[in-house]
């Protein structure tokens, strides 16, 4: 797989959750339960598939993706890398 097809599958793995999360949060857990725990458990899946999908790149690729950044978006790009790493 290339870095276009690597990109792409995971801008639309990142869709899938995206658009997941927002019909998570948008349900009644005191109604729906069941549904909220199965919906839990996709959203949980599409993350790790996110992962997969990002282990799968290269230092080559990495460098290649930040060196195609403008300053704006990599100083963004590395805000969010560094609340990730807190997070952890």
């Amino acid at each position: 797989m290339d870095l276009c097809e690597k990109l792409d599958a995971l801008v639309k793995k990142a869709e899938e959750l995206d658009a997941v999360g927002d019909k998570f949060v948008a349900l009644d857990d005191e109604k729906n339960p069941a549904q909220s725990y199965c919906m839990e458990q996709a959203l949980l899946e599409l993350v790790d598939e996110l992962e997969d999908i990002a282990d799968t790149f290269t230092d080559e690729e990495r460098e290649e993706i930040l060196n195609a950044l403008d300053y704006e978006e990599f100083a963004e790009l590395q805000k969010l890398i560094d609340e990730s790493s807190h997070e952890e």
